[in-house]
């Protein structure tokens, strides 16, 4: 799982069917942690991988924009046509 996450901040094209027990779960959490770094992400990947999220929540917020406005359009045009009808 760690090293498909390596793969997906790097940009590399994600498994189409990963394995079944595997979750992003799974990866250590190692922020706040006093201890040494027992296993997970450098910080060069956790860097890249906030960079990947970001990335993927502006374009959730962009998709969601444009579905907002796609929906808004059709309302319009169902509108005006059933007032043509008439």
């Amino acid at each position: 799982m760690e090293q498909i996450a390596k793969d997906i901040a790097a940009g590399k094209q994600a498994p189409q069917h990963p394995a079944a027990n595997m979750s992003l779960l799974d990866l250590e959490d190692d922020y706040g942690v006093s201890e040494p770094k027992k296993s997970g992400l450098d910080e060069g990947e956790r860097e890249n991988l906030r960079k990947a999220v970001s990335e993927a929540t502006e374009k959730m917020d962009r998709m969601g924009k444009i579905r907002r406005e796609r929906d808004e359009v059709l309302k319009d045009l169902k509108e005006k046509a059933s007032l043509s009808v008439i």
